[in-house]
């Protein structure tokens, strides 16, 4: 085995070319929350606790987009995560047989020119593709993503589909306020159960009858604006513990993007989706110790540099700011652990007894994490309550929440020559997103003209 271990060290080292307010508050609170942003400490992802499989892809993704490297590391991770999912789990104690599997939810947080977006497409559409082709072999092959499921369409499909479901949403404030809408908060405490991985659920209806999910294991994967991090992950969704479920927040510092003309490492992507098509078709259960799923257990060195890591954790769990956030840091590290572990033996399509989980592995997971602590500080900061809330409110939204506006039409906002409002398409665009966030609802009047679109406020209608 330690040859095994060499021979894939030397092959991956090779390097290749308070409560909820509203759901927006963008304009003025984007413009407000760079000069906030200045202020915050920058967390660094060192590079070398990328894992060493999928290190050249998240390398040469970076630089031909080109766009913080934290971005596509943190989506290849989810989607390596979930294509895991309860297929394989981790034991990472000694006695206790405590397992966790290691789906992730991934937040990419910039602004809308940052990159993020084409990052998180670059790590999931290679998942994309293999489901396609995986469905099209087979229709008895279970469904590995989802984009927009109601909660009882998405425990119909996870019921067949015994190893989880990555729930892909680019920009995921409106996965958010679903959360907020009548008749649908329900959806809240599916997707807060099923960050967990391992819980059965039952969802019985008149109408539909009864689904049972024997393990209820659901990823996700979005972007988010950072003036947007209060609405959506303040206060209230600390309470309840979503926010906190966000392990893999990527929130780089933002620097305009320069011009890059960079070629694809085939090499490197070949890779990647050779780990992806392992990772959801090997053959666990004959080649790991099987329990209530198949799992891995730590070698005695990672075993020893998780429990030191721990109880350094646990003293950095003093801070009640960052405790909530922390504590979960217990299933972060090994479940990255583990992804690092199998997706360095899928990239070499490794087909005998898998090893414990080494500690390089460990070593590596343990870096991420805090690099991913570091972050959960610049979160905290710009989810924390405005010193002033006339200098980072949208004027626009300030109307609407007061009831100045309602039933109002795109012509009369541009009469206001608001800030940020001054053009038709700017009213149009930020109207829409209200509208798909559920602070507002549109609809047509008919006259002896053309008909006229109202916007009145969703709360009281």
């Amino acid at each position: 085995m330690e040859i095994l271990m060499s021979q894939l060290a030397f092959e991956f080292s090779t390097p290749r070319h308070d409560s909820w307010k509203t759901p927006l508050e963008e304009s003025a609170a984007l413009e407000a929350s760079d000069d906030m942003l200045r202020n915050v400490d920058q967390p660094v992802l060192d590079l070398a606790a990328i894992p060493p499989a999928i290190r050249a892809f998240c390398e040469n993704v970076a630089a031909r987009i080109p766009a913080p490297i934290e971005y596509v590391v943190s989506s290849v991770l989810c989607v390596l995560g979930a294509a895991i999912g309860t297929r394989c789990g981790i034991a990472v104690k000694k006695n206790d047989p405590w397992t966790i599997v290691p789906n992730l939810w991934c937040l990419c947080v910039g602004e809308p020119s940052s990159g993020k977006s084409p990052c998180m497409s670059a790590a999931v559409s290679p998942y994309q593709k293999l489901e396609q082709e995986l469905l099209s072999a087979s229709s008895e092959v279970p469904r590995l993503t989802t984009n927009d499921a109601t909660g009882e369409k998405l425990v119909e499909i996870l019921s067949q589909a015994p190893g989880g479901i990555l729930v892909v949403r680019d920009e995921i404030t409106g996965l958010f306020a679903t959360f907020y809408r009548n008749g649908r908060e329900g959806e809240r405490q599916l997707y807060l159960q099923g960050w967990n991985g391992l819980d059965s659920y039952y969802l019985e209806r008149i109408a539909r009858g009864s689904n049972m999910v024997e393990r209820l294991c659901i990823s996700v994967i979005g972007t988010i604006q950072p003036a947007l991090l209060q609405t959506y992950l303040g206060q209230k969704t600390q309470q309840d513990g979503l926010a906190q479920r966000f392990l893999l927040m990527a929130f780089p510092e933002f620097r305009p993007r320069g011009f890059a003309d960079v070629g694809e490492d085939t090499s490197a992507k070949a890779t990647y989706q050779r780990v992806l098509r392992w990772l959801c078709t090997y053959d666990y259960s004959s080649h790991c110790p099987t329990g209530e799923i198949p799992y891995l257990r730590t070698s005695d060195d990672a075993f020893a540099l998780y429990r030191e890591w721990w109880l350094s954790n646990e003293a950095a769990c003093a801070d009640p700011k960052v405790a909530t956030f922390l504590q979960k840091h217990t299933r972060l590290v090994p479940a990255l652990a583990l992804i690092d572990h199998l997706s360095t033996f899928a990239a070499i399509d490794f087909t005998e007894l898998l090893p414990p989980v080494s500690a390089e592995s460990m070593q590596r997971a343990i870096k991420l994490a805090d690099y991913y602590a570091s972050t959960v500080q610049k979160v905290l900061r710009c989810c924390s309550e405005p010193t002033s809330q006339s200098s980072n409110y949208d004027p626009l939204l300030q109307r609407i929440e007061s009831g100045i506006l309602n039933g109002f039409t795109v012509r009369e906002v541009a009469k206001l020559n608001l800030a940020g409002y001054r053009f038709t398409s700017a009213i149009e665009t930020q109207l829409q997103r209200f509208v798909d966030c559920g602070v507002l609802r549109v609809e047509q009047t008919r006259g002896p003209g053309r008909p006229t679109q109202r916007y009145y406020r969703q709360e009281q209608h």
